[in-house]
Order: structure tokens, then C-alpha cells, then sequence
């Protein structure tokens, strides 16, 4: 969960923009957290990092999965605010859960530079992007599948 207050954190950053989809400037350190993510150690994120391959890769993911947000919302996926603020308040108490005590988390967020009230702000957009990205993502698979012929064979 450190990783996803990381991630948070480099919103409220000044950075170089390296893409944008819609209205939603993907940031280099948005680019560089991604690589962070799946480079597991320091020492692997070091050497992603320079990689310029791991980079573009990364990249594209992020725009990929801003497409489909982009996607999601122009078809009029978007989750009910009652339902956003229920998937927050469990990732919170998830995140809250990792911490040893109330303190250390507030010191993580303050480390990171967050409040809780920034926090919260960034997992419920970011959260409701996930949620109308999954649900665009189901319906569309359910409307492929029930166009298929019940058997395929004939």
C-alpha cells in the first residue's frame, strides 16, 4: 500500500508531461511509479528506470488504461457516488490495516507528501476510473458473448 501513497503522491507533483488521452496529462513520474511497480526491487527499478524499453512499455499501459477510462466514460460507465465512496472507505481501511498504528500511517502520508483529504480525493477518481473501466469492460464482454451462436459448430 506505501507503493499506491507513492504513486498518489507524485500527482501533486510539478512534472514533465510525457502523454495525454482526453483531458488526463500522464505524467513522466506517473510513467516512472508504473516502472516502480513492476520492477519489484530498488535495484531493478534503478536499472528500468534508464531503460528506455521498460519506459515505453510502462507508457503505454498508462495510456492504454486511459483509453479505456476515456472509453468508459464516453459510453456512460461511471459508478454511482454512494458506490465510489464505499470502494474508498474499504481501500482505506485496507490501507489504514497495513499500518501498525493510526500515526504511522499519517506519517506515511505526510512523507509522501498527502494529506488524508488529498488521499481520499485521489482514490475516489481513481477509483471510479478502475470501477467504470471494469464494469464498461464486463458489459461489453456480455454483449460479445450473447451475439455468439449457442453452438458454434452448426
Amino acid at each position: 500500500m506505501l507503493a499506491l501513497i507513492v504513486l498518489l503522491s507524485s500527482w501533486v507533483t510539478a512534472d514533465r508531461i510525457e502523454a495525454v488521452v482526453g483531458d488526463f496529462a500522464i505524467l513522466r513520474s506517473d510513467v516512472l511509479a508504473r516502472v516502480m511497480e513492476v520492477s519489484g526491487s530498488e535495484a531493478e527499478y534503478a536499472a528500468s528506470a534508464a531503460d528506455p524499453e521498460a519506459f515505453a512499455s510502462s507508457l503505454a499501459e498508462i495510456v492504454d488504461e486511459r483509453l479505456l477510462i476515456e472509453g468508459a466514460r464516453a459510453a456512460g460507465f461511471f459508478p454511482s457516488p454512494e458506490t465510489v465512496t464505499e470502494l474508498v472507505e474499504s481501500r482505506m481501511a485496507e490501507t489504514r490495516a497495513d499500518f501498525g498504528s493510526e500515526e504511522q500511517f499519517l506519517a506515511a502520508l505526510a512523507t509522501a507528501g498527502l494529506t488524508e483529504e488529498g488521499l481520499l480525493e485521489s482514490l475516489y477518481e481513481m477509483i471510479g476510473d478502475q470501477k467504470a473501466a471494469s464494469d464498461f469492460v464486463q458489459a461489453r464482454t456480455s454483449q460479445t458473448l450473447a451475439s455468439l451462436p449457442a453452438d458454434p459448430v452448426s
